[in-house]
């Protein structure tokens, strides 16, 4: 039963996921030179303010692209210079998810090398125990004017869970060891018998379930939204998006109005 509740929830997550990044990446978005790009060099502005600008090459640093992104997705320099400690808070935070989902992973690849890593759980526990000790912080300012104004109710109840799911797994983790962390992963993923349980596992393995089937309806997978802002800030050379444009534009105008059905988007704005 617990295996297939993990199951389920891990390909609703994905199906879900999957639908949402679809239905996002199906709109076309009114397209502009966003500068200064944060990869460009020296002084990080546009192309256009060097001289001679169109007979120059157009080049790309990959390595400048590479360092922009990760500067914003990890330490996000903007909102460490505005807010100092709330970044710290929700920093730690989202180092013990990472934590966590790195744990799973490595206890995946030992279930199925059926090779346990002993003392693994430190892992894991160390990012329980980051979300355990930060996400009451950032329940309470959500709880707290003017945050509460512009707070769904289900960011509330992810936190809520997060809560519950954190804390039932650093109880649990105290009174069980490697080998039985190991078992139970092998047991889930395999469909095998499962050891016996005590009240906290499985409350942590519930928890985290409930997350899994509740995430993709909530703002808390926004990080969706850092691969399309990389595309619209870095991806400037010969992207996708660019040539659907280009297709879009020579689409007719078929509006039931005094247009002309025969123009083209592009030979309607050209007029």
């Amino acid at each position: 039963m617990i295996s297939l509740l993990v199951y389920a929830s891990f390909l609703f997550f994905a199906t879900m996921l999957s639908l949402k990044f679809f239905k996002l990446r199906k709109r076309i978005h009114l397209r502009c030179d966003l500068y200064p790009a944060p990869q460009s060099k020296p002084y990080g502005g546009s192309r256009y303010e060097e001289v001679g600008w169109w007979r120059r090459e157009r080049r790309k640093p990959y390595f400048g692209i590479l360092k922009a992104f990760l500067g914003f997705a990890l330490i996000n320099r903007r909102k460490m210079s505005l807010q100092p400690g709330h970044w710290l808070a929700t920093f730690l935070f989202h180092l013990g998810i990472f934590l966590h989902v790195l744990w799973l992973l490595l206890m995946l690849l030992c279930a199925l090398f059926s090779h346990p890593i002993f003392h693994s759980e430190i892992i894991g526990f160390s990012g329980l125990l980051l979300m355990l000790l930060f996400s009451p912080y950032l329940l309470i300012r959500k709880l707290r004017a003017p945050v509460r104004y512009y707070v769904p109710l289900e960011d509330y109840l992810i936190l809520l869970l997060v809560i519950a799911f954190s804390s039932s797994g650093v109880v649990a983790l105290l009174k069980i060891d490697s080998l039985h962390v190991y078992e139970v992963f092998s047991a889930i993923i395999f469909f095998s018998e499962l050891p016996q349980l005590i009240f906290f596992e499985a409350m942590h393995i519930v928890a985290f379930s409930l997350l899994l089937f509740l995430l993709p309806f909530t703002r808390v997978t926004h990080y969706i939204a850092v691969l399309f802002t990389h595309l619209v800030l870095w991806d400037d050379r010969d992207a996708g998006v660019v040539q659907e444009l280009s297709s879009a534009r020579s689409s007719r105008v078929r509006w039931a109005n005094c247009a002309n059905p025969e123009l083209s988007w592009e030979e309607i704005a050209r007029r």
